[in-house]
């Protein structure tokens, strides 16, 4: 697609990961060239930003006001936001400026020839300041993303209901695990578990993260799969989460195709 001229949008790039889509077509901001040029030059200008989070108006209206650029924010589920990306760029049609880039993008987006380098767009002291961006997001020497959000996965549990269920501390084993879900479920709580299982990379994770837990891997020191062999910690894992449906634990819509039903039970509390 057609980008804006190369200037410092720091704010912007630091806060939205952006990447830079080159997918062909244009963008409804128009052409305005493809390098060189000042702030002053892109003054007017409108980008259209799409990334699954809420980004505060106060921000945005920053940006606007350091820039002269007004910003159309598009948010998306977070696998919408993949699904939209890959349509788009496989069709060569614009969607938007900038978008969200996870790490596992890359190679995929990079590959293809869908995205643009960072190199000249964003100050390379920059690019070193923020944390996993070479090992994440460099592909054949070039740097395709900035890391603006590098989270944890961690277990969360909310002490009213372990104290109404008469939980006092929490567990440390699987089998304390299980007691204690069952003290949840049994105190009334519906579904005590929050666990994503939709057919994402948010699936995956808390899978991964279980096998983990179980002291194995995913794949061997060959990048062979060794999930597949019921004595595997992977194998194991993944049927704790089907017996975790199976006994209420979970909600069974859970199992779908986004996660947003384990994430909303988790930020409704």
């Amino acid at each position: 697609m057609k980008r804006l001229q190369r200037f410092t949008i720091t704010t912007l790039f630091l806060l939205l990961a952006l990447a830079a889509a080159s997918c062909g077509g244009s963008s409804s901001s128009g052409d305005s060239g493809a390098s060189g040029g000042s702030s002053e030059s892109i003054k007017g200008q409108t980008i259209t930003v799409m990334v699954p989070y809420v980004m505060p108006q106060k921000l945005l209206d920053k940006f606007t006001a350091e820039t002269g650029v007004k910003v159309n924010y598009v948010r998306t589920g977070w696998d919408a936001t993949h699904n939209k990306l890959l349509v788009a760029n496989e069709a060569k049609t614009y969607i938007a400026d900038v978008a969200e880039f996870d790490w596992s993008f890359t190679g995929q987006f990079s590959g293809a020839g869908w995205v643009e380098p960072l190199e000249g767009l964003v100050d390379q002291k920059t690019l070193d300041d923020l944390k996993s961006t070479d090992a994440a997001f460099t592909s054949g020497g070039k740097t395709y993303a900035a890391c603006y959000s590098n989270d944890f996965r961690v277990s969360m549990y909310n002490k009213k209901m372990f104290k109404d269920a008469g939980i006092t501390s929490f567990p440390t084993t699987f089998d304390e695990l299980s007691t204690d879900v069952q003290k949840l479920k049994a105190s009334g709580v519906q579904y005590p578990l929050s666990v994503p299982m939709a057919a994402t990379e948010g699936g995956v994770t808390p899978w991964y993260l279980l096998t983990l837990a179980m002291g194995g891997q995913l794949f061997d020191s060959q990048n062979n799969p060794v999930f597949s062999d019921p004595n595997s910690a992977g194998y194991k894992a993944l049927q704790w989460e089907v017996d975790a449906v199976k006994n209420g634990w979970v909600s069974p819509g859970s199992v779908a195709m986004d996660d947003s039903v384990a994430l909303n039970k988790f930020t409704a509390g």
